[in-house]
Parts: structure tokens; C-alpha cells; sequence
């Protein structure tokens, strides 16, 4: 019954999918947006490339989930820090499209610059992977000299390629292949 709604257009905003359509991102963010407020730039004992690798990811994360909402709800609101909005989270202003898409877009260079590379068929995001959506960001956003210039960047890089047999790619035997990176392009 949660789907009736959708064939009439009909849906109303307290609809069980159109909720979770907005909830699940936002518990992405809000998952990232912990590692990212309390995880300090440098850990005693752990290597700066670990670091700054965990941070890329949780950056990388973060902008696909803006990615997603933006694409589905427009304006929606920009939340860095959940403890700045706890005494009137109801009342989060949304920002414009283009301030999310710029937020993106900062995420996406920020993970691209800090996570490792090489590293998407282990099925953490990686440099590459972070290329690959910024390239489909640029093109939503029209931009497409950057598209163009991080989807060459990911073709360039040696890293990802393409499967020979199409219908491989969604058999569980071939999990984190060399395509799955390029999958987001």
C-alpha cells in the first residue's frame, strides 16, 4: 500500500518510502559527520595516511548522500554538525541547489585528495572512486569540462576496467572487481 500512492501520484510526505527516501541519507551523513567532527586530523600511533584516508572516505560518503538527496528533493538542508541543530532541529533552513551541489563538490576534492589510491576493489571508496563521482556530479551540474576532465582521470588511471561478460558484474563471484569504481560513471 506504501507504493499505491506513487501510481496516482498521490504520495503524501508522511509516506513510509518517501520518509526513508529521506531518512537513509541523513543517517549516512549524520554517521560521517560523527567520524568528521571527532576524529582529530591526526591519531597517536596511527599513520597520517590512515587518517586522512578514513576522513577522505567519510567525506566521499557524505557528498554521495547529499548527491542523492539533492537529485531527489532539491533544496535540502546542509548539516556539518548535529549538535549546532539539536535545540531547533526542526527547523533546519534548506539551502539553495547550487550551495549543495558546491558542498558536494568540496566533499568529492577532499576525498579524491585524501584517499588512497588503488584501493576501490576492496570496496572502500578510493581516490578513483572519488573521480568517478565527481565526473557524474559535473555532469549533473552542466559543467562538463570537469566532467570531461575527471572521467579522463579515472579512464587514465589504469585502475578500473570494464568486465567482458556485462551480466558478471551483478554475480556475488565477482564482488569487487576492477569495474566497480567506474560502475558510478
Amino acid at each position: 500500500s506504501d507504493v499505491n500512492a506513487f501510481i496516482t501520484w498521490s504520495a503524501p510526505n508522511a509516506n513510509p518510502e518517501i520518509m526513508a527516501a529521506w531518512d537513509s541519507p541523513f543517517t549516512v551523513i549524520a554517521q560521517c559527520n560523527g567520524l568528521l567532527n571527532n576524529m582529530a586530523a591526526s591519531v597517536p600511533g596511527v599513520p597520517q595516511s590512515i587518517v586522512n584516508n578514513a576522513l577522505g572516505e567519510a567525506h566521499l560518503m557524505r557528498g554521495v548522500a547529499y548527491f542523492y538527496l539533492v537529485r531527489v528533493f532539491g533544496n535540502v538542508p546542509i548539516v556539518e554538525n548535529p549538535l549546532t541543530e539539536v535545540n531547533n532541529f526542526q527547523t533546519v533552513p534548506t539551502n539553495y541547489i547550487s550551495d549543495v551541489y558546491k558542498f558536494i563538490v568540496n566533499d568529492l576534492k577532499f576525498a579524491e585528495a585524501n584517499c588512497s589510491v588503488g584501493t576501490a576493489n576492496t570496496g572502500h571508496g578510493d581516490s578513483g572512486s572519488a573521480s568517478a563521482m565527481l565526473a557524474k556530479v559535473y555532469l549533473y551540474m552542466q559543467d562538463y569540462p570537469n566532467a570531461q576532465k575527471e572521467a579522463e582521470k579515472v579512464i587514465n588511471s589504469g585502475e578500473f576496467s570494464l568486465l567482458p561478460v556485462y551480466e558478471n558484474l551483478f554475480q556475488t563471484s565477482f564482488n569487487n572487481n576492477k569495474e566497480i569504481g567506474r560502475a558510478h560513471v
